[in-house]
């Protein structure tokens, strides 16, 4: 089968006419100016910025910021909802910011979470004092649900910080020359490091790691964890060499128990019940800004997508 003459000759006017697309930038860049701060202004300006939210810096939080800063990797295992985020990132930003880097090693802090739900929720976290301090750093997740041309463009350049799970860091270290971008890398920080100890995902990120560590040898490793019992094993599987540190704080939980029973059980179903009809009285009794558990995904999806009409349903 042969083409026409007349097509061949629209192709090739057609590619004569084509321009070349200018090269796609990985983020919109920001125009704000990057401040001249030393490390110890830095720091004050987050420490100050605890105080806008009406919060008092935990004496664990000095503490890991101070180790960090003292070149030192370790663990953190302080209870849930106690600030561990901020604890391990804040001495890294503060240096960051203190210390910026060239274009072509922008990569300076890699936040690691086993977690796909709560990355992007990390990323807010890490954005909000980033906007109200307006320091000028990118922030940008990665997960196996980012967009294609997110993904094309960390092919060739990634941000300040990057959020993102064992498996796609796993990916993203394939592409070409990830050695050049990645070795400016100066903090690692393994979330919920419980979850990878001894597991599949555990032994996959620790052959990346130290794939990583022959790359960025000046970076510096923080997991962080409130359910690890051994947390000497814990801190040597995460630092792999050197002395880590072990930051621990006992911070006192209240624990409130409270059974919600249906008016009725005649009203309940025989079979398949996943407790939707209780839904309102259960809204109802969390606070702002509390979560809610469910023992299966499908019976999250059900709760999340069920109309407010059709909750007695």
């Amino acid at each position: 089968m042969t083409t026409s003459p007349k097509i061949m000759a629209g192709i090739r006017r057609l590619n004569r006419q084509k321009t070349p697309k200018p090269a796609l930038s990985l983020v919109k860049r920001r125009p704000i100016a990057w401040p001249a701060l030393s490390v110890e202004e830095a720091m004050a300006r987050w420490q100050a910025w605890f105080k806008t939210q009406g919060w008092t810096p935990l004496p664990y939080q000095h503490e890991a910021w101070g180790a960090y800063l003292s070149g030192r990797s370790g663990v953190i295992a302080v209870a849930t909802g106690s600030g561990k985020t901020y604890a391990a990132l804040g001495g890294p930003l503060a240096e960051l910011i203190a210390r910026p880097p060239c274009d072509a090693e922008r990569l300076a802090i890699l936040y690691i979470s086993p977690l796909k739900a709560l990355v992007r929720d990390v990323a807010h976290a890490i954005q909000k004092p980033l906007t109200d301090l307006r320091w000028p750093l990118d922030i940008v997740v990665r997960t196996g649900d980012t967009a294609h041309s997110v993904r094309r463009k960390l092919k060739t350049e990634l941000p300040h910080i990057l959020v993102t799970t064992p498996e796609s860091l796993a990916i993203l270290m394939t592409n070409q020359g990830w050695q050049n971008r990645m070795k400016g890398l100066r903090a690692v920080v393994l979330d919920e490091w419980h979850e990878l100890l001894g597991s599949k995902r555990g032994s996959l990120l620790e052959l990346t790691l130290a794939r990583l560590r022959s790359v960025a040898t000046e970076a510096r490793t923080w997991a962080l964890s409130a359910t690890i019992a051994n947390l000497d094993v814990a801190a040597k599987v995460a630092v792999s060499s050197g002395e880590a540190s072990i930051i621990r704080a006992d911070i006192p939980r209240r624990v409130l128990v409270q059974s919600i029973l249906p008016e009725s059980l005649t009203a309940c179903p025989w079979f398949g019940y996943s407790g939707l009809r209780l839904l309102p009285d259960v809204l109802r009794g969390i606070n702002p800004g509390g979560f809610k558990f469910q023992v299966q995904r499908v019976n999250d999806d059900a709760v999340a997508h069920r109309p407010p009409g059709a909750w007695r349903s």
